[in-house]
């Protein structure tokens, strides 16, 4: 026998860990009939627990084994004698709970020690001695999940109904030290007197006891079936782990034969020499034992099979241990001269089926001599419920494998140690169970989708790590329990990645699953905002709800919920789900909304903070066209020349609401072509003076996108208008307006050297003085009327007072005569330029797209001029860098612009060595000198110093 024959080798299989999972109530209950080394059985009526006020024990199966024998134990013991009852578990499963039924007698039970032995030794004592407890009895459930203490105070009834569900008490020490054993062997239930009484009259006696265990059933191998639900069927789970050992591949002591035999396993078997016996106890030299060493894949009780056969009832016995532990007496093997299979039994204890509680990795079974003569042809290791049969598969321990730390190349594939494949992991295996929640929860386990695969000399050994960083790492180690296959992550309050590290037992070299992210989302901090409005006469199809801006915080999956409204009563929109909404058909105005979350989040207040979060009203107005214009006529009658009057409304327009009205006058010299004034937008139009005849007329309509309906026509002098808002809102919220597509929105800022000084503002000195004309003092570029403002406008102070009239005008080219479009303007005193009601955006209507160079006049200073820009229709252009016009072509001469606009003929301004400017007292360098009258020239003289 060479030193190779001392090791295992796994050969075209690689064995997994696997863990049992709990499946809520997806397996079964079940009541098992319990079989005990004493031939106890279920009582019909148990067990009287109630499992619906025991929820923890409604995981998985439920197993109950019931022990009936009564016995007595007198008070003289001092625990140095014990009363036990044993409890044969014959089904496989792993313990997710176990409770305890105690039924016995006894006048001053605090004396009573009781303890609980599993068949892999763990030991549990469930009642520690008190003194203190000096009532009668005890009949209880011991619970973990139990709030009650085991004295109740009161003496306790022994009489059915039997573990009453009333009657629960808290063991003294937890009886979840069982759990995740497997269940599968002899249990010892101990019972003690620990003080000495003085007349015995405190005797115990034993009546009943109950284990009532919660379990996943183990794999049952052969049938095909997933029974235990871990994923792997049959022998691909390690519930079927088995192995077949030869005795002759063996450590063989040198007192054992190996004798050749046809009908034996690999044609030999071994027997001990004659003269050998020992039946009084083992023999514990190592030349008289057949040492097995092995690995196997998962801790368990397992069974063990010997092929032997004994030639007569004096030579039929040995001695087996497992890991040097306790020697059983394996005698009265079957006779009658053929090899047969026989399990392991205890002949000492009533031949009890004998359990080893194998460990994970390597362990060793010892088989010595009792009787000279029997002989040994093979063993049979399971945690199966199968039942060997022939001469069963070749045994795993006759070959030559790689020992992977011996620093020999066993093998002789030229490879030594964790250098051969024999020893390592070729494939880690793969796991799955991404999923995401929002907030703190506990998350479903990981399912394992393929096994890691090992070498031939090497076992697989797993290790869960995790990190809550990146996928980068670090990553860490999780507790020493967690190796199996599949792992239950704890709760999580923020997202955690796992993966499965695949090593071997005798090397460090690992492999690492695909990773799996358990996520913890947040919710949104903001909605996003929507858009757009929409006016239309009704019924129509409104355009679709788009979205401006995302929502924004939070990780994870957004989810959306729309929702309408016709009258303040918000409706859910069935199946509009999505970030944009298309409405149907309408006809009454509806407003819509979206609301938005981090999909997974309820009504949890803890769950991520807000859950749903509304965005901004869009609204799709149905707009009733009018059916008529309204009338129009001057108020006191038509005017005279240079006399101020108001054109104002003699009838409204049928049909007109008021909150959304849209006016526009215009005017014509020949009541044919017809011209809209700019900025002339209110429902009446003051008149300022009269030069000669024109007609007028208003137009009106109830929202932007409607048809216009007509006034009657007027007729009298030109005139200026008085100019209110051009429109609801400041350009910087243009989106929640409808806006004319031709229309183009300037935002432009531009100071004037002098009257800006030392300060970030400039001065308003003429406007403070009431000299500022109401009108414009420029002559019009274009075909537009000279327009003036109420004096209302004068009137603001602070940035955004009035400093003084410009002029606006936009040119293709700078050499171009005439402008393409020109207005008035009026300059504030941060920079800004208004309209003609001293705040809104200046509006330039009508234009093609083209590109445009934005040109200001002041009537003291130079012009200036901007880059050539591209005004695009519905859009706001921002300027703020201007360049000073001194030359451009007028036609074919070049005129040179003057620092201060002036006709040659007005008189200079003297003194103060100022040579240019306008005349003495006119103010609006129209020729004329008016020394009184409304918004006309003053009757002084009209200061320079603020435009210097």
């Amino acid at each position: 026998m060479n030193s190779h024959q001392q090791h295992l080798l796994f050969l075209a299989i690689s064995w997994m860990f696997v863990s049992s999972i709990a499946f809520g109530n997806s397996f079964p209950k079940k009541i098992r009939d319990g079989r005990s080394a004493l031939s106890t059985t279920i009582r019909p009526d148990a067990p009287s627990i109630d499992l619906e006020d025991n929820p923890a024990l409604m995981a998985g199966t439920i197993y109950t084994y019931n022990n009936t024998t009564s016995g007595t134990l007198n008070d003289q013991s001092n625990c140095n004698t014990t009363l036990s009852r044993t409890f044969n578990v014959t089904d496989n499963f792993t313990i997710n709970d176990l409770n305890v039924g105690l039924n016995f007698s006894h006048t001053w039970r605090g004396d009573v020690r009781v303890r609980l032995t599993s068949p892999l030794g763990t030991v549990v004592t469930l009642i520690t001695q008190t003194n203190a407890d000096n009532n009668d009895n005890q009949d209880f459930m011991l619970d973990d999940e139990s709030a009650n203490p085991i004295n109740n105070g009161i003496n306790n009834n022994t009489a059915s109904p039997y573990y009453d569900a009333d009657r629960s008490a808290a063991p003294s020490n937890p009886l979840s030290a069982f759990d995740g054993q497997n269940a599968f062997g002899t249990w010892t239930l101990e019972f003690c007197n620990v003080n000495q009484g003085s007349s015995g009259g405190r005797q115990l006696t034993f009546n009943r006891a109950q284990l009532l265990f919660d379990g996943n059933p183990a794999e049952i191998c052969g049938n095909g079936l997933d029974d235990d639900g871990d994923g792997l069927i049959d022998d691909a789970d390690t519930d079927c782990f088995s192995l077949y050992l030869e005795p002759e591949c063996a450590t063989i002591g040198a007192n054992w034969n190996t004798v050749a035999d046809a009908t034996a396993s690999n044609g030999q078997y071994l027997t001990i020499q004659n003269g050998f016996t020992s039946t009084g106890s083992a023999p514990t030299a190592a030349a008289d034992r057949i040492r097995y060493t092995f690995d196997v894949p998962a801790a368990g009780s397992y069974k063990v099979f010997g092929r032997v056969k004994a030639p007569s009832g004096s030579d039929d016995s040995f001695w087996v241990r497992a890991n040097g532990g306790t020697w059983y007496k394996w005698n009265d093997l079957p006779g009658g001269g053929a090899w047969t299979w026989e399990q392991l039994y205890d002949s000492d204890n009533g031949e009890a089926i004998v359990l080893f509680p194998l460990t994970i990795g390597s362990n060793t079974i010892d088989i010595a001599y009792r009787e000279d003569g029997a002989q040994l042809d093979k063993i049979f290791v399971t945690l199966s419920s199968t039942t060997p049969s022939g001469i069963g598969s070749v045994g795993s321990n006759c070959f030559v494998p790689e020992i992977c730390d011996n620093g020999v190349d066993d093998d002789g594939d030229g490879l030594i140690d964790c250098a051969d494949t024999d020893c390592t992991v070729s494939d880690p295996g793969s796991i799955s169970g991404i999923e995401n929640s929002c907030g703190a929860y506990t998350p479903a386990a990981i399912a394992s989708v393929s096994a890691g695969v090992a070498g031939a000399s090497s076992l697989m050994h797993y290790q869960w790590q995790q990190t809550t960083d990146t996928i980068a790492g670090p990553w860490a180690d999780l507790g020493s329990g967690d190796t199996l296959l599949t792992f239950q992550p704890p709760a999580i309050s923020q997202t955690t990645f796992y993966r499965r590290k695949a090593s071997t037992f005798h090397c460090a070299d690992s492999l690492f699953s695909n990773i799996v992210a358990k996520a913890v989302d947040q919710n949104l901090t903001t909605s996003g905002l929507i858009g757009y409005f929409e006016s239309v006469a009704g019924p129509y199809d409104p355009a679709a709800i788009v979205e401006i801006i995302a929502p924004s915080g939070g990780s994870g999956t957004i989810e959306y919920l729309w929702y309408s409204s016709t009258d303040g009563t918000w409706n859910l929109i069935p199946g509009a789900t999505s970030n944009t909404y298309d409405p149907p058909l309408i006809n009454e105005s509806t407003m819509y909304r979206r609301e938005a979350r981090i999909a997974g989040c309820t009504g949890n207040p803890n769950c991520c903070g807000s859950t749903w979060l509304a965005s901004n009203l869009v609204l799709k107005e149905v707009v009733p066209p009018l059916t008529g214009g309204g009338v129009i006529k001057f108020t006191g009658g038509p005017p005279t020349t240079g006399q101020s009057k108001v054109l104002g409304e003699a009838a409204p327009p049928d049909g007109l609401q008021a909150s959304r009205a849209n006016y526009q006058w215009e005017y014509s010299d020949d009541g044919k072509v017809w011209t809209e004034l700019y900025g002339a937008i209110e429902a009446d139009l003051p008149v300022c003076r009269f030069e000669q005849h024109n007609f007028f007329r208003r137009k009106v309509k109830n929202a932007t996108h409607l048809p216009w309906e007509y006034s009657n026509t007027v007729t009298g002098g030109e005139i200026a208008l008085a100019v209110g808002p051009a429109f609801s809102s400041s350009y910087e919220n243009l989106f929640e307006d409808a806006l004319p597509a031709n229309t183009c929105y300037l935002s432009a800022n531009l100071l004037l050297e002098g009257a800006k000084g030392n300060s970030a503002l400039m001065r308003d000195d003429l406007r403070a003085e009431g000299v500022l004309p109401n009108f414009s003092p420029y002559s019009n570029k274009g075909s537009l009327p000279q327009v003036c403002v109420p004096g209302s406008v004068f009137q603001n102070t602070g940035d955004k007072a009035v400093v003084d009239w410009i002029s606006l005008e936009l040119y293709a080219a700078l050499e171009d005569i005439a402008p393409t479009f020109s207005c008035p303007a009026l300059l504030l005193r941060d920079g800004s330029i208004a309209g003609l009601d001293g705040h809104s955006p200046i509006a330039f209507a009508g234009l093609s797209g083209k590109k445009y160079h934005l040109l200001v006049r002041h009537r003291n200073h130079d012009p200036v001029a901007s880059k050539k820009l591209k005004f695009k229709p519905g859009k706001a252009i921002s300027i703020t860098e201007f360049f000073t016009v001194e030359n451009r072509r007028l036609g074919q001469k070049t005129d040179t612009m003057p620092s201060a606009i002036h006709h040659p003929e007005h008189s200079k301004i003297p003194g103060k060595g100022k040579t240019k400017g306008y005349g003495f007292y006119d103010f609006n360098m129209d020729g004329l000198v008016v020394p009184v009258g409304p918004g006309n020239e003053h009757g002084r003289f009209v200061k320079n110093h603020s435009l210097k």
